[in-house]
């Protein structure tokens, strides 16, 4: 195990320790110090980082917390404490804490970013949550999600000019990309995707089971476009809402 993990784990579990030695000093100097506290990206609190929080929430400071459960490719703690409650457990956590009278819970299934037929086709990925809306109203002569064969690649990238993305370093070595982890909270215009086996499964059957593994991935990646996504698939497209993308018609 790395230093940087190691310390991503302990950091917290150490806020817990002085908090219990110190008989609440730590959270009432906290208090002292700060009348609202913000936390970003709930979902990727992990291990003793949500007995943190919890500790907060029970404490007199006004607290915002803002995360997005479909996007938990990241951990801030690799422990077994309190793994059922990351990423999407979250929610469960959460849940509690609102039972208890620690927190309210809203939901908003908005996006500013992509149009809706982007968000439909990213919807797909977790069928069991709420459905996004759209506020991205734009409209150009090349709007909403496609697959682009292979021998239409270059073409296209001349005329639409992408951002590549891929899962990481084991897909789409000839063509100059970045993976979905590294442009999290990121946005273009249009992106290009490369697909690995469970994408190409999950287009090619439409059963998302194929893209479980990396869901969270899998919809950051299709959600970093405002306008148009395409992925790179040369077989049948049975997912809703993807239209195989034609030279001659799009010119």
């Amino acid at each position: 195990m790395s230093r940087r993990r190691t310390f991503a784990r302990l950091i917290a579990q150490q806020g817990k320790i002085a908090e219990a030695i110190g008989d609440g000093k730590v959270i009432r100097r906290l208090n002292d110090m700060f009348a609202h506290i913000l936390v970003d990206e709930v979902q990727n609190l992990a291990g003793f980082d949500i007995d943190v929080l919890e500790l907060l929430l029970r404490s007199t400071i006004a607290m915002s917390l803002v995360g997005d459960i479909r996007q938990s490719t990241y951990r801030t703690s690799y422990a077994t404490k309190n793994k059922k409650f990351c990423g999407r457990g979250f929610v469960l956590k959460a849940g509690a804490w609102q039972k208890a009278g620690l927190c309210e819970v809203t939901y908003m299934a908005q996006s500013r970013r992509c149009i809706q037929p982007i968000c439909d086709v990213a919807d797909l990925i977790f069928l069991d949550l709420p459905k996004a809306q759209s506020k991205n109203e734009r409209q150009t002569v090349h709007d909403g999600v496609f697959v682009v064969r292979t021998i239409h690649i270059e073409k296209y990238r001349r005329q639409y000019r992408p951002q590549v993305l891929r899962l990481d370093r084991r897909f789409g070595t000839d063509l100059p990309a970045e993976n979905f982890g590294m442009v999290k909270g990121l946005g273009f215009e249009r992106v290009l995707i490369i697909p690995y086996g469970g994408i190409t499964k999950w287009l090619r059957t439409g059963k998302v089971e194929h893209v479980a593994g990396s869901a969270d991935e899998v919809y950051v990646g299709i959600t970093r476009a405002y306008l148009s996504v395409a992925f790179i698939h040369d077989g049948d497209v049975a997912v809703p809402g993807i239209s195989v993308f034609e030279p001659q018609a799009q010119e």
